[in-house]
């Protein structure tokens, strides 16, 4: 089994490597990567990166190196996500700076990370979890957000993690791009009406793009759950207490009449 996930999650990586290269070629072939500004994307990937190499050496000590495959393989990705993230906030750019808080809102500040632990009770034994296809869950999602829009990858969304309920010790990376998904697709109705309000062009288009940029990472998510399972079946807690709540409470929504 080992080999196996090994494997799987490789091929992920690979898939999701070839498309961050082509849009960093992209970008560069642009210019759009010379003087700018870093926006709210590119920074939560950043603090993210920050984050997890301070915490490979922690969870090393306490897997024998076990996890350290884990750790960077979640790092480089992220890494690989910088130049997706600055073309996506150059675009945003437009509506931020017009009052409306696309992009910006849809990320949780990694400030809300809950702190390091070496260990959790009571974790469930590995023939509880059960590999998820990320491939699959993809699939729904973009068929829900292409049959009912916003609503629909948001209530679909919502049906894939209430079917990861019964099983809390496993699935972390995969429950976080999925309340990622949710979180966008719970703003973007917000963001559109705040735009029309302000006499602005929708950011819908960017925020289906935002989306679909998270459903682009669920195979990998869940081949990296599948090699993070036998240490989080050791109460070790690794991913789940690397990623900050999402949710879908907004301060600077909820806070408007």
């Amino acid at each position: 089994m080992p080999d196996i996930q090994q494997n799987y999650g490789t091929l992920m990586e690979t898939r999701f490597t070839v498309f961050c290269l082509a849009i960093a070629l992209l970008l560069f072939s642009t210019g759009v990567a010379s003087s700018r500004t870093r926006g709210a994307f590119e920074n939560h990937l950043r603090d993210a990166i920050r984050l997890n190499q301070a915490r490979l050496p922690l969870y090393s000590e306490l897997t024998e190196g076990e996890s350290e495959a884990i750790s960077k393989s979640l790092i480089r990705n992220e890494r690989l996500g910088v130049p997706v993230a600055i073309v996506v906030d150059r675009v945003a750019r437009y509506w931020q700076k017009r009052g409306v808080p696309v992009v910006a809102e849809d990320f949780v500040d990694l400030s809300f990370t809950p702190e390091f632990v070496s260990s959790i009770p009571d974790p469930q034994p590995l023939s509880e979890f059960q590999k998820q296809d990320g491939r699959e869950i993809a699939s729904r999602l973009r068929k829900a957000l292409e049959d009912g829009g916003f609503s629909g990858v948001h209530e679909s969304a919502r049906a894939e993690l209430a079917r990861l309920e019964s099983a809390p010790t496993y699935h972390a990376m995969l429950r976080h791009v999925l309340e990622s998904t949710l979180r966008a697709a719970h703003l973007a109705p917000k963001h559109e009406a705040l735009a029309r309000s302000l006499g602005l062009k929708s950011p819908a288009k960017l925020s289906r793009r935002l989306i679909k940029l998270n459903l682009l990472g669920l195979d990998f998510a869940a081949g990296l759950d599948a090699r993070a399972a036998p240490i989080q079946a050791q109460g070790i807690p690794i991913i789940h207490r690397d990623v900050p709540p999402i949710g879908t409470a907004s301060e600077f929504y909820d806070s408007r009449p």
